[in-house]
């Protein structure tokens, strides 16, 4: 049996029969779902023979009691959001396994409506029935803020038009410039109404809204309080304009509209500002001002007042957002003061990667400390490329993170020294995989920092074994430091965890190559990536209680594991005196 006749044996076994139509007569299932509602009509089709892409599903038809209800996972032309493709696992080569599969998951859908439990669903996924025309990026973190439009052209050469929602005009101004975006004058007042109570569409209420009237007439019916104080907002913020965005959100979920009032409208809002300031008698439903929040909403949805209604779709963009959604504990280093020394193979890495989590946004900062150049020898491993060549290590990666445009800001610095050590620093990052540097390092943080108070934490990051293996170590001043991964026998140092397994290890001098007059250690990519990973792993651990300060990654089984763990001290280390 073909894999195609295997898909339609697997449709008539649950009832489906072919339902193809003109022009292109490709292949389709109708079948029915029988409720205690009634019956639901469902049609497949997009059915691809190799099972690359699923089925699309379309309501055909339901009961007609559920014909004035805000139904979930359903778009405006029927098609059925019935999957996750995220957190599914269909096998697509048991093709009539994967055709099961989808056929239960629509019922499951079905299911939600017969049983009246779609609230939940629809919350989680709101603002997907939004329907947004154009992106507007938010990326700011007020409530009170300002929005412009721009165009700019995107990688295919086509004009395209987006807006920016910002704290204020500077803000927008370098998201626009970011975005290559045209030079933008004039900039409106924009509104951001977190919403108390959960989102739900009441019956009897079109969705999505089509006006102003329509979006008050659903915030009033979910959240009175929220719907009384965004009024009151846009009364005081629309000054001069007649433009405003209201953005309004809820947890994870986020939708916007721009609206332009006519001149009508904007002096129905100039006189209720005017009123608000003078007025002081009372009457129903009256806010802390003189105008009256039902007759002010009902003036300003009624027509004329309105030239236009235009629902965006959000992208989020703001620093707390990028910085934090990818963390599991919404853990990120902004605010941080950061020093990262060493901007070779591993720093590099470490730079992005520390940098994606918040290293020099908000109040912090984030200084690059490394005094060598950029040569061709460093491109089969580094993060930088050759346009970098003959520069400065650290003045290039400070600029090969300007131009990934976070909201971080970086200094470019020459080599750390012992009085860098006597920075207000929260974290110093040792990145320079130079054992000797280390020690020396180590030792600088042990006699600066004495007192547990306002001490940073420095972590070591570097690659071991002749690139088969990756390290990094915690040093907070109350357990082991760099100088305690060696037993101290008089004046030899032996290692505290031995990397090889015996009889493993390799010719030290046969390891290393010499290239034009220099000596180097080949190894991929991977040890540093990976070395720059856990770098940024233990810098976010500085906020855990319990993590451990000592890590290691193997990438050969000629190498000795070593358990993640709180490292005591060494007793006589040299360096920490423990």
């Amino acid at each position: 049996m073909s894999f195609s006749e295997e898909i339609v044996d697997a449709f008539l076994a649950y009832d489906f029969r072919p339902d193809r139509k003109a022009p292109d007569f490709e292949p389709a299932f109708l079948g029915e779902y029988e409720t205690k509602l009634g019956i639901f009509r469902v049609r497949f089709s997009s059915i691809c023979a190799d099972m690359t892409n699923l089925p699309e599903a379309y309501i055909v038809s339901f009961p007609d009691s559920l014909s004035d209800r805000v139904l979930s996972n359903i778009n405006a032309d029927g098609s059925l959001c019935y999957i996750d493709r995220e957190t599914s696992n269909i096998f697509p080569l048991d093709a009539a396994g994967a055709i099961a599969t989808c056929i239960h998951l629509v019922n499951n859908v079905i299911n939600l409506w017969v049983d009246g439990k779609v609230d939940e669903s629809l919350q989680a996924e709101f603002s997907s029935y939004w329907q947004g025309k154009y992106p507007v990026f938010k990326v700011g973190d007020n409530n009170d803020g300002v929005f412009c439009q721009f165009e700019r052209k995107n990688l295919s050469g086509e004009s395209c038009i987006e807006f920016v929602l910002a704290d204020d005009e500077q803000q927008a101004k370098d998201w626009v410039q970011s975005r290559d975006g045209a030079d933008v004058k004039t900039f409106y007042p924009a509104l951001i109404q977190n919403l108390k109570n959960n989102l739900r569409m009441p019956n009897g209420i079109s969705w999505p809204p089509r006006s102003l009237g329509d979006l008050l007439k659903w915030l009033g019916a979910i959240d009175q309080d929220s719907y009384g104080v965004l009024v009151g907002r846009l009364i005081a913020r629309m000054g001069k304009h007649h433009n405003v965005i209201i953005c309004l959100t809820h947890g994870d979920e986020i939708f916007a509209a721009l609206i332009k009032f006519t001149q009508q409208g904007y002096k129905v809002i100039e006189r209720a500002r005017g009123s608000k300031r003078t007025a002081g008698g009372r009457g129903k439903r009256k806010r802390s001002g003189g105008y009256k929040l039902n007759q002010l909403s009902a003036s300003l949805c009624s027509m004329g007042m309105t030239k236009s209604f235009v629902r965006l779709r959000v992208e989020e963009a703001s620093p707390s957002f990028i910085f934090q959604r990818n963390q599991p504990q919404n853990h990120s280093l902004i605010d941080k003061r950061i020093a990262l020394i060493g901007c070779g193979t591993i720093g590099g890495y470490a730079a992005q990667a520390l940098s994606q989590c918040g290293a020099g946004g908000g109040l912090g900062s984030f200084h690059l400390f490394d005094g060598d150049t950029f040569n061709a020898g460093n491109l089969g491993r580094h993060i930088l490329g050759k346009d970098y060549l003959l520069e400065s290590k650290s003045h290039s990666v400070k600029h090969f993170l300007d131009n990934q445009k976070l909201p971080i800001s970086v200094v470019a610095n020459d080599e750390f020294t012992n009085k860098d050590i006597e920075g207000k620093w929260d974290i110093i990052i040792d990145a320079t995989g130079d054992d000797t540097f280390s020690i020396l390092l180590s030792s600088w943080y042990r006699s600066h920092y004495q007192s547990k108070e306002k001490r940073p934490t420095l972590i070591h990051g570097w690659v071991d074994a002749y690139g088969k293996a990756a390290r990094v170590l915690k040093d907070s001043g109350d357990k082991a430091c760099y100088g305690c991964l060696s037993n101290f026998n008089g004046n030899q140092r032996l290692p505290r965890f031995p990397l090889f397994s015996e009889h493993k290890a390799p010719d030290h001098n046969k390891a290393f190559r010499r290239h034009c007059g220099r000596t180097f250690l080949p190894f991929s990519s991977q040890s540093s990536l990976t070395a720059a990973g856990m770098i940024q792993s233990m810098a976010l651990s500085v906020i855990e209680d319990g993590a451990p300060t000592f890590c290691q990654q193997k990438f050969s089984s000629d190498i000795r594991s070593v358990k993640d763990q709180v490292l005591e001290p060494v007793k006589g280390c040299p360096v920490c005196n423990k």
